[in-house]
């Protein structure tokens, strides 16, 4: 019974700490975030500390970068940042409520179990600007650059293998990155594909060579919209059920008619 307890306990223990889900949904010309950091321990809200980096400057890669099929493989050497102590309720608050420091897209999130930062945005897949800007590229990584591939006939998404944000946050458990296109895709590093979804998972012990990398090519394949599906198949049904009441009735009208004879 002990047992029992105390692996119930450990349970209870291995699912809290701090995770981040990071969705993007790229179809067409349109880019979507949406995705959270989230704490699920509500006694760590006060004792843990982060290091924040306030006035970190934008570390985006060189277009030449990706030449010569290195995206990502190598780091440069990191800058000196200035790094500041912050609980994590007050790194919340500074991210989604100080109107000085506030980033556009991030909202704050907080219910008796969970408390951390929603970032949702919508940016133009033909603007690289406004994708190397998408919230969490910047503090988790030193370099992500979006370049033309070498063909031309499509862009490449890459990151430094370094994921900074295990190191600002030792609470940090997972990172779950899923990216869903209807761009056809020519190459990726991707942990997984499960149903046209690309996964990569960042933890403690790889976030140090972790890249992630994508091929996507201009090239798109139609989507099938399944409401669409769905209604044509009941409409369908519904016209086979009429149909078949028709028949049935008509059956048994001429069965009374020839008895009559």
């Amino acid at each position: 019974m002990k047992k029992k307890i105390f692996l119930l306990i450990l349970a209870l223990f291995l699912l809290t700490g701090c995770s981040v889900q990071y969705n993007v949904d790229i179809t067409d010309n349109t880019v979507r975030l949406d995705g959270k950091l989230v704490e699920t321990d509500p006694n760590r809200w006060e004792e843990i500390v982060i290091h924040n980096e306030p006035d970190k400057e934008d570390h985006y890669i060189d277009p030449d970068y990706c030449k010569n099929g290195n995206c990502g493989m190598e780091d440069m050497d990191e800058e000196d940042t200035n790094l500041s102590d912050l609980r994590f309720s007050e790194l919340v608050d500074l991210k989604t409520i100080n109107l000085e420091t506030k980033m556009e897209g991030l909202e704050r999130l907080k219910t008796d179990t969970e408390l951390g930062i929603l970032a949702k945005k919508e940016v133009s897949y033909r603007d690289k600007k406004q994708i190397k800007a998408l919230p969490g590229i910047g503090t988790c990584y030193q370099h992500f650059s979006v370049v033309n591939n070498l063909d031309n006939d499509g862009i490449i998404l890459s990151t430094s293998n370094k994921n900074l944000c295990f190191e600002h946050y030792d609470n940090l458990d997972e990172i779950v990155i899923k990216l869903k296109t209807n761009h056809e895709v020519k190459e990726h590093n991707a942990d997984e594909v499960l149903d046209g979804e690309y996964i990569w998972k960042i933890n403690k012990i790889n976030y140090d060579n972790k890249s992630i990398q994508i091929n996507l090519l201009n090239k798109t394949t139609k989507k099938l919209d399944l409401s669409l599906l769905i209604s044509l198949c009941s409409v369908i049904l519904v016209v086979v059920i009429i149909a078949s009441i028709f028949v049935i009735n008509l059956s048994i009208k001429s069965k009374k008619a020839n008895k009559i004879k």
